[in-house]
């Protein structure tokens, strides 16, 4: 629409033709492609939420927002905007709420084991996200350095790639899909660790680091192997 816009007028009729196709897109993309997405997805069902998955939500949205309103008036009472008679009368009563609210999303996750394998598999990546970025905050502050950082960095990255590759055999049945048809071996610096593993990372293939015991100009060497599933790996020449 900019572009379109900044067309100069001397065009004349042209302009306004390509303003008028410009908008059009445009328009069609916002009232058509974008309020029948919804039903379309549905349709296709790649948007699919059973009903035991909507009553887990559900339970646990009360528990964060009634955690929410708890933590709301402890923190008024804290800075003294309620008095602690107050405090100490709705003190229990969202406390039961809390234990019985949590109470319940327990039972819908043992309703649903599959669905608790999924918790369980979403905390581990988010526990190693939040490392990752403690690392990055620790390099900002130059309290980590680069080359420790690219070393520790790259190991929560592969730790990453695993618990993805892990999700993706547990939901085909806790089988690979497929035999390993290649297995790549790459030596890399230590100060091309990161990139190596991110451009493997990048391509859908998953590696382990090795660490050697030998260098060269100054720089440790690093070993990363990488499985591949496919007759045709990315990265060799040939089969």
């Amino acid at each position: 629409m900019a572009l379109a816009l900044s067309l100069p007028a001397t065009l004349g009729p042209a302009r306004e033709t390509v303003l008028a196709m410009t908008f059009g897109g445009v328009l069609f993309t916002i009232m058509v492609q974008s309020l029948s997405m919804d039903g379309l997805l549905r349709w296709l069902g790649v948007v699919d939420r059973s009903e035991e998955r909507l009553e887990y939500e559900s339970r646990h949205a009360r528990v964060l927002s009634a955690r929410a309103g708890y933590e709301h008036l402890q923190r008024m009472h804290r800075d003294g905007l309620i008095s602690s008679h107050t405090w100490e009368q709705f003190r229990a009563t969202i406390r039961l709420r809390l234990e019985a609210l949590t109470e319940a999303v327990q039972e819908a996750l043992r309703n649903a084991p599959a669905m608790e394998r999924e918790q369980l598999a979403i905390a581990r990546r988010e526990n190693l996200r939040a490392q990752r970025a403690m690392l990055s905050r620790l390099r900002r502050e130059a309290i980590l350095s680069d080359e420790a950082y690219d070393d520790l960095v790259s190991e929560i990255d592969l730790s990453l790639d695993r618990e993805a590759e892990g999700q993706r055999i547990e939901d085909a049945g806790g089988q690979p899909s497929a035999p390993i048809r290649q297995l790549l071996f790459i030596v890399v610096q230590g100060r091309d660790l990161h990139r190596a593993s991110n451009a493997l990372a990048a391509s859908g293939a998953a590696c382990t680091r090795l660490k050697s015991q030998g260098g060269f100009l100054g720089q440790a060497s690093h070993l990363l192997w990488s499985p591949s599933l496919r007759d045709d790996c990315p990265w060799c020449s040939r089969p």
